[in-house]
Order: C-alpha cells, then structure tokens, then sequence
C-alpha cells in the first residue's frame, strides 16, 4: 500500500502468501520474503519476468492428521523418490516441501528430479501416482517416535 512502511507491508506480504498458499507464517522466512519482494518489484517496474522449465516431478498428498507434522515432511519425500525410482533410473533425488493446511487437511509434497524427455514425464507421474496410492507412514513414524 502507498505511503506504508516496510514493517507494515511485509507484514501484509507474508499475511497473504500464508492465506493463499496455506503454508505456517514460520514458513515466511527471510529468503521466502526476498524471493516475493523481487518479483514484487519486478512486476511493479514492469520488467520481464522468466519462467523456466525444471525437470521435475511434483509429487503430493493430504493427510489425515489434523496438523502438519514437521517428520512427516521428509519421510514423504524419501517414499516418493523410492517409488519413482522403482519405474525409472533416471531419477536423482527429493526435496520435500514444507507442509501446509489445505481445506483443514495438511498437505504434503516434494519435487522429484527427473532426467527424462516430456514424452515419458506423464507415464512417469502416473506410475509414481499409482505406486503412491494407498501408501502409510505408520511405521516410519512409530519408529521415529512420532505416532
């Protein structure tokens, strides 16, 4: 807003990215925030803004907890690279996403990096999908000492 000071406005920022991407206000840390302050400024100065194409593929599912468990985070994402890795040699490694409430439901995901063309990223999706399906943490997080 006009005639705001810094505090204020990056108080709002944050206050909207928790709103719309359903992610912790914790999650807004101070690399979150230069990211959304330089593209902020970009679009406001009219410059041109670059997409880029990753290989990679995103993998998620809701949970049926009632909160974001933080250890669940990088077990899905190691069960995500596992299965993947069953159905292509082409894939390197996970990084798991930071956990966010979606519709009361705590959602969870990581990018798999993927070195395949387009034409086999879809059967690659749906056979990790697939794979994914009906797929429990239970025992990892027993084991972790967390259920």
């Amino acid at each position: 807003e006009a005639g705001e000071d810094d505090a204020t406005c990056e108080g709002m920022i944050r206050d909207e990215f928790v709103r719309v991407s359903g992610a912790r206000p914790a999650d807004f840390d101070e690399g979150m925030k230069s990211r959304v302050k330089s593209l902020g400024r970009a679009i406001k100065d009219g410059s041109p803004v670059v997409l880029v194409k990753f290989k990679r593929l995103l993998v998620g599912a809701f949970a049926s907890s009632a909160a974001c468990e933080s250890a669940l985070e990088a077990l899905f994402a190691t069960k995500a690279l596992n299965v993947a890795m069953r159905n292509s040699t082409n894939v390197s490694r996970s990084i798991a996403r930071k956990c966010r409430v979606v519709d009361q439901r705590p959602e969870y995901g990581c990018r798999v990096e993927v070195d395949l063309p387009d034409s086999e990223m879809e059967a690659l999706a749906e056979a990790t999908a697939s794979g994914m399906l009906g797929e429990s943490l239970s025992r990892r997080l027993r084991a972790a000492g967390v259920a």
